[in-house]
């Protein structure tokens, strides 16, 4: 609601019967998903990078509404648009959470004496970038290695496009799946981040 202020002023709630809709659809939307935690998460790595000096450009477009089924198909078509608008954008990252059907503990590891959720990658073997995107995710591999004793990424290669086409640096990133306590993920999203 804050955001909504600032951008439509304090008194949006009176004024703006039409963006009081929208937002009382999306935040349902957001809130029947379970998707409260993944935009915590998001809000703290774009945070860190803004912070860090690295310019972001985040998308907020709900693809999974009104079916998953189609979500790549929909998503496909803002990152595309995306990347016309500003061409110096270098990495895409298309963050997720897991989901896991199992009763398997959650996955977590110390990092920095922090409880951290473990993460993955997945690679689509499928794309003409396949070769560029997998270079680039061991590189982040190595990097995480360096840095924070082992803490990398488990790296799946899949036979499903994810519009990793679209960029030779597209990284489709796995915090956590949904066993994991938000505050392991929140904590990983910080260390990858760095």
């Amino acid at each position: 609601e804050a955001g909504l202020s600032r951008h439509y002023g304090a008194d949006w709630k009176t004024a703006r019967p039409d963006v009081v809709e929208r937002f009382e659809y999306e935040y349902k939307v957001i809130c029947d998903k379970g998707f409260a935690a993944y935009f915590l998460i998001v809000a703290d790595y774009v945070k860190w990078a803004k912070a860090n000096g690295i310019g972001v450009v985040h998308d907020q477009t709900l693809h999974d509404d009104p079916s998953y089924n189609q979500s790549y198909n929909r998503s496909y078509e803002t990152t595309e648009k995306l990347l016309k608008k500003y061409p110096s954008i270098v990495c895409v990252i298309d963050l997720h959470r897991d989901a896991i059907a199992s009763e398997a503990p959650a996955a977590t590891v110390s990092v920095g004496g922090k409880t951290c959720a473990k993460y993955s990658y997945v690679v689509s073997n499928a794309v003409e970038t396949y070769r560029d995107n997998l270079q680039f995710i061991k590189a982040m591999n190595r990097t995480a290695e360096k840095n924070y004793n082992g803490f990398t990424g488990r790296v799946l290669e899949r036979g499903y496009r994810y519009n990793q086409g679209l960029s030779s640096k597209y990284m489709l990133l796995e915090i956590g799946y949904n066993r994991n306590d938000i505050a392991d993920c929140r904590n990983t999203a910080v260390y990858f981040g760095k």
